[in-house]
Formats: structure tokens, C-alpha cells, sequence
């Protein structure tokens, strides 16, 4: 069973407002839950922070501290976070929220998630949970390798389908699903993870961390993720959800998060990719949230999280 604890991890001077609604909406869910804010340096003149110290734990923590408390792994992990660069913050979140989940268990979201319906039912019935997106499918390869000609075909459906999610095509249409059995595959994202605590596989994850070069882009985060699934080292596998679950619509296209869009059924929690929308992040507020209500699937979510108390 997972415990019923939801973590959030907070590395940075400036907190945007529209972040303070993922405690929100994770606290109105989950009655009698705990939610705890994991932070180095507390936000200042951030009125999205002061809500949330008014309705989650804040939990001062020093980073290598926790990560050098795991047995066997921790003096490397320590050395790790010391060699990724103090403004990459999401390099040096997506280690401590594994330490953090290994030691106590629970749930891990991101500040840029929405939740819109329990996860109680999954925290009862599995041990570990990860998520799938869609993404391009020759991305860590290109990383890898660099781009050549065989990847062109991808490319061009996946701009195709770019284009025409930007025109408003349906997430559901027959053009949009048969682009993204050319461009696509389905990977694992870390944006949200739960476990129980001393989670193998989790443990896996940590163990795989120390031998990952810092400097390369999402090393530490969904690439780690996808490599520890495809080698588990005889940990016991996570629950896969599919996309519906956590990331509806790719990275590439969630701008379908605000505006007209149809969310899919079993749809859990929204990561609206705030690295996407970093124009819009700085202008929401209640009122630009009343405003694109019935145009914005986010929108209509976060409006209903002003009217009752969480």
C-alpha cells in the first residue's frame, strides 16, 4: 500500500501564483491526507507561496543531507548533486524526490500538475505507480547519437501534428492518431511517481542516477525513468498508467490544456508543462483563470478550486 502522503519538491527565489493550485487541488482530493513542501530556500514576496504554507507542512531540507542518508548509494548520490550546476534545479529535484520516496513513500507531484480526481483507489491496490506520455519517437536517440535522415519521416508528422494541434485539431481525430503512429511512442515521465517506502525499484532508480551524466537534459528525469523500466535488475515493475492518467496530451501540444479540448476518460491529474507555457504561467491569476474557463479544460479545473475551500 501506498502511504497516504503527497510530496512536492520547491528549488528557487520565485514561485509563480498558478503553482500554489497544485497543493490546491491535491489537499481537496485528499481529505486527512498529508501534503508536505519540501524546500531549501523558502520563496520570498510570492503570494502563491503564502497560500501554500497556509495549507500544506513546509519541510526545511538540506538536499545532500537526505540523499546521503540512503544506505549503500548515498555518498554517490551526494557526489551527483554536487556536480549538477546550482541553477538546475529540476536536475537536483528529480534526485531528492526519489530519495524522499524511497525513504517514506508516497506520492511525488510536480508544482506545474492539477489533480482532478482521487488517487486512493491506486494508493490501496499497488505498491509503485508511473505514468505515460507520447513522445517523439526517435528523441533519445538524437540525444544520443545527433539527428540523420531516417528520423526526416518522424519529423514531418510530428510537425504536421504540431500544426495542426496548434489549428485545433481533436486529440481523438483519425488524422491526429495516425501522425502519432508515425512520429510517436509511449515513454515514462517522472512528473508524478508513487511507492510504498524502500520501493525496489525506486532503489533501482538511485542506483542508476550515480552513473548518468548530470549535464545531459533529461538524464535524471524521464530518461532515467525509462531505463530503469527496461532494466529493473529483478526489482518489482511499477503500475503503468497510460497517458490518460497523468499526461494527456504530449509534451509538444499542451496547449490543448488551454483551450478548446476534451480531456480523455480517466483522467487523474493534468502536467500542463509549465517549461511550455512560461508567457502564460507569469499572467495567470484568478481572473485570467475566470476568463479562459470556457475555453480552457486547466481553466475550468482551477476555477472550481476558487469557489470551495480545499
Amino acid at each position: 500500500m501506498i502511504p497516504h502522503t503527497i510530496h512536492f519538491v520547491w528549488s528557487g527565489e520565485r514561485f509563480p501564483w498558478a503553482f500554489s493550485l497544485a497543493v490546491r487541488s491535491a489537499i481537496r482530493l485528499h481529505p486527512g491526507w498529508r501534503v508536505v513542501v519540501h524546500t531549501g530556500v523558502e520563496p520570498r514576496n510570492s503570494p502563491g507561496w503564502d497560500d501554500v504554507r497556509a495549507l500544506a507542512e513546509i519541510r526545511p531540507i538540506d538536499p545532500e543531507a537526505v540523499l546521503g542518508a540512503l544506505p549503500e548509494v548515498g555518498g554517490r548520490l551526494v557526489e551527483l548533486h554536487r556536480a549538477i550546476a546550482p541553477r538546475y534545479h529540476a536536475g537536483r529535484s528529480n534526485l531528492v524526490r526519489l530519495a524522499v520516496l524511497s525513504t517514506e513513500g508516497g506520492w511525488y507531484l510536480d508544482f506545474d500538475t492539477l489533480t482532478i480526481a482521487s488517487l486512493e483507489d491506486l494508493s490501496e491496490r499497488c505498491s509503485a505507480v508511473v505514468g505515460e506520455e507520447w513522445v517523439w519517437a526517435h528523441d533519445e536517440e538524437r540525444v544520443a547519437k545527433g539527428y540523420n535522415w531516417t528520423m526526416v519521416p518522424s519529423t514531418v508528422a510530428f510537425g504536421a501534428s504540431w500544426v495542426l494541434a496548434r489549428l485545433g485539431l481533436p486529440p481523438d481525430s483519425r488524422s491526429e492518431s495516425f501522425l502519432r503512429g508515425i512520429w510517436g511512442r509511449r515513454e515514462l515521465n517522472n512528473a508524478v511517481l508513487a511507492c510504498e517506502p524502500g520501493h525496489a525499484w525506486v532503489g533501482r532508480l538511485l542506483d542508476l542516477a550515480t552513473r548518468q551524466d548530470p549535464s545531459v537534459r533529461f538524464g535524471l528525469g524521464p530518461a532515467l525513468v525509462n531505463l530503469a523500466w527496461r532494466s529493473p535488475e529483478g526489482a518489482p515493475l511499477p503500475t503503468r498508467l497510460g497517458p490518460e492518467a497523468f499526461y494527456q496530451f504530449p509534451p509538444s501540444q499542451t496547449n490543448r490544456y488551454f483551450r478548446s479540448s476534451v480531456l480523455p476518460e480517466g483522467a487523474r491529474i493534468l502536467h500542463w508543462c509549465s517549461s511550455n507555457h512560461r508567457d502564460e504561467v507569469s499572467r495567470m491569476d484568478a481572473a485570467w483563470i475566470r476568463r479562459h474557463s470556457r475555453s480552457s479544460p486547466w481553466a475550468a479545473h482551477a476555477r472550481s478550486l476558487l469557489e470551495t475551500s480545499p
